[in-house]
């Protein structure tokens, strides 16, 4: 089974997150070979298995993680977890609490890090990282 590393693209990530980012996404494939790449903003914008041959959208919209549960649930054969990487600025979605054991979140940037484990999305997200 491989891991699905979801970089958030969205509108409210700058140029020097999405470096940021993907730094942070090839390190964990170091960690984790068997990773597959994804950027995202409210969907599924770029599905890679390396960085360097990523092509990124021009437009980035609003942040919806709901088409990474989605993505995932509809591949739920081949990925046995996600790892998203964003700046946490998106709505709480509506999922189960067994795809969430299999969820860790990098956040970054938010200027909500503080308060992140208060929210309760994240409160239930078990393993969520913040910087």
């Amino acid at each position: 089974m491989k891991t699905l590393i979801a970089i958030d693209h969205s509108g409210s990530i700058s140029s020097e997150e999405t470096i940021l980012s993907m730094s942070i996404a090839k390190v964990i494939k170091m960690l984790i070979p068997k990773s597959v790449f994804v950027f995202f903003d409210s969907e599924i914008t770029c599905v890679t298995k390396t960085l360097d041959k990523a092509k990124l959208p021009e437009t980035r919209g609003p942040t919806d993680v709901t088409c990474l549960y989605d993505y995932f649930k509809k591949n739920k054969a081949t990925y046995s977890n996600l790892i998203i990487i964003t700046d946490g600025l998106f709505a709480p979605p509506n999922v189960s609490k067994a795809l969430l054991k299999k969820t860790q979140i990098i956040v970054h940037s938010s200027p909500n890090n503080g308060g992140l484990d208060e929210v309760p999305f994240f409160a239930q997200v078990k393993q969520l990282i913040t910087f």
